[in-house]
């Protein structure tokens, strides 16, 4: 259901407790665009730690054909690995490298979605080159899908960060937002706003999954 959701609005967070299958939402975000003919090539940056299982996981529950990079110069994005494969994955350390930004930015309109594991940990953009970077990215997408195992929505000024990441017309002024959170709670998220969000953590039963057969 949560899929069906992300594929309506285009531009999404899923902010999963951890093993609650945000790596299975992401293959199906992609395997769906691939089978509606919206996209061919899909673009996703995840942890360090997380790349190799995140390339294995995505790779084993939708037969797209995966590929990851980590920032070592030893193995950079090479224009033959776009034909080759499906999903390009780098990690979040990729935004810090020269080499591995000027190869993305020469093959950036060859994807149509990205995926962002861990959003929370480049969601800093106003700090750091990183975040920035990975802001930059985002904005060239409509479809984008933002992946976090820590839900964030007691952090005033992450979750305006990140919302305004995924979808800045919908938070145009996140320094704002993050004021009006702090102030007045989560009752001046609107509709719209919830629109851009799920959360789903196990102590409130609400992570229940239902099976979509689509031919």
């Amino acid at each position: 259901i949560d899929l069906l959701h992300i594929l309506a609005v285009k531009s999404f967070i899923c902010m999963y407790d951890t093993g609650l299958g945000k790596t299975y939402v992401a293959g199906g975000f992609f395997k769906a665009l691939k089978n509606a003919g919206i996209g061919k090539k899909f673009l996703a940056f995840t942890t360090n730690s997380n790349v190799s299982n995140f390339a294995k996981e995505i790779s084993k529950c939708t037969g797209l054909r995966c590929v990851f990079y980590t920032e070592s110069l030893s193995n950079v994005l090479r224009p033959i690995d776009i034909d080759q494969y499906d999903v390009i994955i780098m990690t979040h350390g990729c935004l810090n490298v020269v080499d591995h930004m000027v190869m993305l930015s020469t093959v950036l309109d060859q994807f149509s979605a990205i995926v962002v594991d861990e959003l929370h940990l480049v969601s800093n953009f106003n700090e750091s080159k990183r975040g920035y970077l990975m802001k930059s990215i985002l904005s060239r997408f409509d479809y984008k899908l933002g992946l976090t195992a820590t839900p964030i929505t007691t952090d005033e000024a992450q979750l305006a960060k990140a919302l305004h990441m995924i979808n800045p017309s919908m938070v145009p002024d996140w320094k704002a937002f993050t004021k009006d959170l702090k102030d007045y709670g989560t009752e001046v998220i609107d509709s719209h706003l919830r629109d851009l969000y799920i959360v789903r953590q196990r102590d409130l039963n609400n992570h229940k999954g239902f099976l979509v057969e689509v031919e």
